[in-house]
């Protein structure tokens, strides 16, 4: 799927937060509309619209910048035309402002031959605008189109409106408004919460940042605006304003709980991170409680940055208070919509091969045949032999040393020709190409390809495809929706799982291997993903980037494995995560479980170890009690409970990812892995 990634400028919302203010009726009298009506038969003065289009032009006067509530126009009309004995039917009418419908379509009834003004219907449109009216020419020029349509008569089959030319007005148009308030802030809650986000850290500046945080484009900043008027809603420059940073409670579910005490529960004032601050040219503090001093320039305008100080805590939130009056009474200060501090964490995510076999040699391009260890594919698709008119796919990367990065991650497919055994080993002669009677088409590879110069039980592999090429059916997966969409943004941190736009190679599966060893595991991830040691004893340290592998743990090959998942703990420095989809689908098969749902919550599990939000419960701790259940459901067990039978590993397919929020014993502090994510250190390095 193609992504758009570019800068996003910000338009000025202009509904008003701060104030209740009173709504105001403007009343134009809508002239003739063009096209000249036709006159009316009868010989009266009255005009006659017969199907079409008529706009009527007005010239507005509304303060500027207000909020258009309601459009409200009362049309008096007739039906015009001499009854028709064989289906006669009456002529409709809509109205639009600027192409906005104002009214549902209406049948002008009520036939008379010869009205007169005196007999006209006033027929009502009306439409509210709870956001405002989008669209309004403030100050300038818009129109009401008048929309006639419809009606079956002998002739004048249309409708009769009011006297031309002596009395030229023909509807009246009430325009209802919210005249802008004296500080209007350029952000407000009625944009989208997502907009409303304070990236702490974007480790990846090619992927946009929140909608208003977008114009700076920097960390932990927001540059914005506020506008001042006067009492008659037109935009003021010179005026002091005076601002201050407000903290509206905690919004997360689990920080509102009802058991939890003063202190604890969320609050006004309960941001755990380091105080913001407001800058820009003119703005300067004042004392005391923070309050910031500025001058409107022109158009009435003051621009500032709000910057957030470490340390910094995701799902902090904040309002900037303005007013004229620096003890900010409400008559006169308005308040900003809220803002929060997100953190955003990239996920690298490489799928394996259900089968395969390691190279045992290296193949250079041109050459039709490859050198594997063995004859048979291991994995979970059966152990059959390497055979004639197999399909398979070869799969590089680059070697753990890094020494051949630039050439890249590839795959090529290829058919089986022939298999023989170099005597006295266990390495196999695989030939390429296809045989038609005695006619033999080799097929030469187009790469080079080769075991890894550190660990050779994470090289260059082949395995059989499923079909004639390669498809998902080919390599394990697991869904993204509980990391994208569930246990994590309730932690105020926002997941991408990137895609081969940002990382190169991720269309490349890794190579079968059945192993728990961490070492060998981690080696796995330091060849075959994008963010590797830079040795094999070295450490990875690119923020906020997360290593997420689906693979084997084969349980006929580690019958005493019955793990899920893993994540590294004792390889220094360094971190990835495993889904063990081969041995998810073998249990999951025995219990009658749904292995989609079960690898899904497991790749929730397994990244939620690497930010060790157990480690408030203990040296060492890596799991909550096996009791332990989430915050807002005892029936529930939390998504990091220890491994039981009866309790968390009987729901790892419920589809269900969430946390704990518990007082441990004795110590009136209260934890939860939302939390400790929370306050983890941003940048998160792995």
């Amino acid at each position: 799927m193609l992504r758009f990634r570019s800068i996003l400028f910000v338009a000025v919302l202009v509904t008003p937060v701060a104030h209740a203010q009173t709504e105001v009726t403007k009343t134009y009298l809508l002239d003739l509309p063009g096209p000249t009506p036709s006159a009316w038969g009868c010989g009266s003065a009255l005009a006659i619209l017969y199907p079409g289009l008529y706009t009527s032009l007005f010239q507005d006067t509304l303060p500027a910048d207000s909020k258009i509530t309601k459009v409200h126009v009362t049309f008096p009309a007739r039906r015009a035309a001499l009854f028709d004995p064989n289906g006669d039917s009456n002529p409709y009418v809509d109205l639009t402002l600027n192409s906005v419908m104002i009214g549902s379509i209406q049948a002008v009834t009520d036939y008379l031959a010869c009205p007169a003004e005196t007999d006209l219907v006033p027929y009502p449109f009306e439409q509210q605008f709870p956001q405002g009216f989008a669209g309004y020419n403030f100050g300038g020029t818009n129109g009401i189109t008048f929309h006639v349509d419809g009606g079956r008569c002998p002739y004048y089959c249309g409708i009769t409106i009011a006297k031309t030319p002596s009395y030229s007005q023909i509807a009246t148009l009430d325009i209802t408004y919210v005249p802008a308030p004296p500080i209007e802030f350029q952000i407000t809650d009625v944009a989208p919460e997502s907009e409303r986000r304070i990236l702490i850290s974007n480790a990846r500046i090619d992927y946009t940042y929140p909608h208003f945080q977008g114009i700076g484009g920097v960390d932990a900043e927001v540059l914005t605006s506020l506008t001042t008027r006067d009492g008659a809603g037109s935009r003021q420059p010179g005026m002091t304003v005076y601002m201050r940073v407000t903290d509206p409670k905690d919004s997360s579910a689990y920080m509102n709980l009802a058991i939890l005490p003063v202190g604890v529960k969320a609050a006004v004032n309960d941001n755990r991170g380091g105080g913001p601050t407001i800058e820009g040219q003119g703005i300067a503090p004042i004392a005391p409680g923070h309050i910031y001093q500025a001058t409107s320039g022109a158009n009435g305008i003051v621009i500032f940055k709000l910057k957030l100080q470490p340390p910094f805590v995701a799902g902090d939130n904040y309002q900037v208070e303005a007013s004229t009056d620096p003890t900010f009474p409400p008559t006169v200060s308005a308040k900003s919509g809220t803002l929060t501090a997100w953190k955003r964490v990239f996920v690298e995510k490489r799928r394996m091969l259900r089968n395969g076999i390691l190279l045992a040699q290296p193949a250079r391009a041109g050459d039709t045949s490859i050198h594997v260890r063995g004859n048979r594919y291991h994995g979970n698709t059966g152990r059959g032999r390497v055979s004639r008119n197999d399909r398979i796919v070869l799969v590089h990367s680059p070697d753990t040393t890094r020494l051949d990065l630039g050439i890249g991650w590839y795959t090529e497919e290829h058919t089986v020709l022939d298999v023989q055994q170099v005597s006295g080993t266990d390495e196999f002669i695989v030939s390429l190409g296809t045989r038609q009677g005695q006619t033999i088409t080799p097929e030469m590879l187009q790469h080079d390809y080769h075991p890894d110069s550190f660990d050779r039980e994470v090289g260059d592999a082949i395995a059989r495809l499923d079909a004639q090429t390669l498809s998902a059916a080919d390599y394990f997966d697991a869904a993204d929706d509980l990391v994208m969409n569930s246990v994590f943004p309730e932690s105020f941190v926002q997941y991408i799982m990137l895609d081969t736009i940002s990382i190169p190679g991720l269309n490349v599966p890794l190579p079968h291997i059945t192993t728990g060893d961490q070492q060998r595991l981690q080696h796995l991830a330091d060849r075959w993903c994008s963010v590797a040691s830079p040795t094999p004893a070295g450490s990875r340290t690119l923020a906020n980037h997360q290593l997420l592998l689906v693979v084997d743990n084969d349980a006929a090959v580690y019958p005493a494995s019955t793990d899920a998942g893993l994540t590294i703990s004792q390889v220094p420095a360094e971190t990835s995560s495993f889904v063990f989809r081969g041995t998810i689908d073998d249990i999951a098969r025995n219990r009658r479980a749904n292995p989609e749902a079960w690898a899904m919550k497991t790749a929730a599990h397994e990244l939620a170890h690497q930010w060790d939000p157990e480690k408030g419960l203990g040296a060492g701790v890596h799991h909550c009690p096996k009791e332990t259940t989430v915050y807002d459901n005892s029936a529930i067990y939390c998504l990091l409970a220890e491994q039981d039978i009866d309790r968390s590993e009987a729901q790892r397919a419920n589809g269900i990812a969430r946390f704990h929020l518990i007082e441990i014993p004795n110590t009136n502090i209260w934890h939860s892995e939302y939390l400790e994510i929370r306050q983890h250190p941003d940048p998160f390095l792995p």
